[in-house]
């Protein structure tokens, strides 16, 4: 197994040992394309990466909001939906940009908190006294309503029921001094580019887009961008999200008898890419004794889990 794959397996091992092995196949691919080695150890560090990245911001939203003793910190420890440091760095940045940069396309890919991001930074707005109100618009009602049920108890402990409103599609005109958060913008922008211009036409608008694509556009996608006038940004800098390096194969049957015969199959299998074993104690050793590179995910698995 790759060592760029071990945070992969660290982050579904629960969920493995809870699946078949049929499964696994698709809960490691899952997961893969999620997790990355970017999150930051703390609020500040991930402010000052996209600072460096990006460019400076105002000074109040370069430091950390929701540090210990915090009105905002208060919040973060008492919702259920907490953002991590990376999330919230983001969310830091995005307001502090805006009067900078009125209309802002960041790339999030799927799995990395696009929801929570957005509510952080619809919350930051509103708490700083930088926005009077946030619309939040969603591509469809099943998302608008998933999100608006997960932060619920966030804006009633910030009181801010009345600033923040969720919207499907932009049929609506906002207020003077309103903030814009679209999430999966791609559907909007590029399916009616001419419409959403003139919606979003000054007013402060930060989008959001998992689209694979947008990490690096070319043709009508990155003209429609350019012709909008936003400024793109990406929520993995300088990395990207971990693959996995061979396509797994998973039930796959290997005649060999005896722990010898069996190591040595495994490790011609093993020039072509990465394997993954059930092994016994005794199979478990063997492989140890070949090679240093093996992740170990559980002794305890139940066989019976296993077809």
């Amino acid at each position: 197994m790759l060592d760029a794959n071990i945070p992969v397996v660290a982050k579904c091992n629960g969920e493995l040992m809870d699946a078949l092995l049929s499964d696994w196949t698709f809960i490691l691919e899952k997961t893969a394309s999620t997790v990355h080695l970017s999150d930051k150890s703390s609020t500040q560090e991930a402010i000052n990466e996209f600072i460096r990245a990006y460019g400076p911001i105002d000074e109040v939203f370069s430091k950390d909001l929701f540090e210990t003793g915090s009105s905002l910190g208060f919040l973060l420890h008492e919702t259920p939906n907490k953002a991590n440091f990376k999330q919230l760095g983001l969310a830091h940045y995005s307001i502090g940009a805006s009067r900078r940069v009125e209309r802002q396309l960041w790339c999030v890919p799927s799995g990395d908190g696009k929801s929570r991001i957005m509510a952080f930074s619809a919350l930051i707005g509103v708490k700083t006294c930088m926005f009077k109100k946030v619309h939040l618009i969603y591509a469809n009602k099943h998302l608008m309503e998933r999100d608006k049920a997960d932060f619920e108890d966030l804006w009633r402990l910030a009181e801010c029921q009345d600033n923040v409103e969720y919207r499907v599609g932009y049929d609506f005109e906002p207020e003077e001094n309103a903030l814009i958060l679209v999430d999966e913008s791609d559907r909007l922008m590029f399916n009616e580019p001419k419409n959403f211009k003139k919606f979003i036409e000054k007013k402060f608008c930060v989008c959001f887009t998992a689209t694979p694509s947008n990490f690096d556009q070319q043709g009508v996608e990155a003209e429609a961008v350019k012709a909008l006038g936003f400024k793109q940004y990406n929520y993995l800098i300088d990395q990207v999200p971990i693959n996995v390096a061979v396509r797994l194969q998973c039930d796959e049957v290997v005649q060999a008898s005896g722990v010898e015969e069996k190591v040595v199959t495994i490790t011609s299998l093993l020039k072509h890419g990465s394997v993954l074993v059930y092994a016994a104690p005794d199979l478990a050793e063997g492989l140890r004794a070949l090679t240093e590179e093996i992740i170990l995910i559980n002794e305890a698995i139940d066989p019976s889990m296993l077809r």
